[in-house]
């Protein structure tokens, strides 16, 4: 084992065998305190997971699938969003194990461009359903809720203000409309069992897969699990789901 690996093994800790246990019992620390379901116990699993990632950059673990709810949980839109985008930009020439190279390096990205970078057949599940709630869903609810989400929108980094003093949001509606059907279709395509589990999720909720294939009811589990909370927390969000599933 290395003298020090928090000195000379950042950024491989999956890779070296002794560290290993570490991670793991790093990542059950964050399962534990999650269990606490409160937004004091986010915080702490979002910064563990966080470090995590700086620890071991190619993610043997599958962490990145669930740090974007918890950055939307946090009220943390834009950082949520350059997450996600930042994990669509790696490709086969990447190499993980060069620390000089950028990581996690995407800051201020449009969080109202086009998805579809986020559509692609091999794009993860859980990310791509979580664009969705990023994007704006709250602007396609009734007026009502959109005077509420006018109030509170202002903390969120990710809305330009020009947007959310905006008198007329008829054009921002449709095409934040057209990008929600965009994502939805795409989730669906990769994953049928998903958004039927996200309305009616059941024992699907505690369930625990150890492995899944892609478009697996294994697969629509783990996303479940791991942003289920984020989508019951944003207004209107699982009302807009269902009625897209109804379209």
């Amino acid at each position: 084992m290395l003298a020090n690996p928090f000195e000379t093994g950042v950024g491989h800790f999956w890779g070296l065998i002794d560290t290993r246990d570490y991670m793991r019992a790093r990542f059950g620390l964050v399962e534990e305190v999650l269990k606490l379901n409160n937004s004091p116990a986010v915080a702490p699993a979002l910064d563990h997971l966080m470090d995590m990632l700086r620890l071991n950059r190619s993610d043997n673990m599958g962490l990145r699938d669930k740090v974007p709810a918890l950055f939307l949980r946090l009220g943390r839109d834009q950082e949520c969003y350059d997450f996600m985008k930042w994990w669509t930009t790696p490709d086969d020439d990447y190499d993980w194990g060069d620390t000089t190279l950028p990581h996690l390096s995407i800051h201020g990205a449009d969080a109202l461009e086009s998805p579809g970078v986020f559509c692609g057949e091999y794009d993860g599940l859980g990310h791509t359903a979580m664009v969705g709630v990023t994007i704006g869903i709250g602007p396609l609810v009734p007026q009502e809720i959109i005077d509420q989400i006018r109030r509170e929108i202002t903390g969120s980094d990710a809305i330009p203000p020009s947007l959310v003093h905006r008198r007329d949001l008829s054009s921002v509606i449709g095409s934040l409309r057209a990008q929600v059907k965009q994502l939805f279709d795409a989730v669906h395509k990769n994953n049928k069992f998903f958004w039927d589990m996200l309305i009616n999720p059941g024992s699907n909720l505690t369930a625990q897969p150890y492995a899944y294939s892609r478009g697996s009811v294994e697969e629509a589990q783990l996303a479940l699990k791991h942003n289920y909370s984020s989508w019951i927390e944003t207004p209107g969000a699982i009302a807009i789901l269902e009625e897209s599933r109804a379209a």
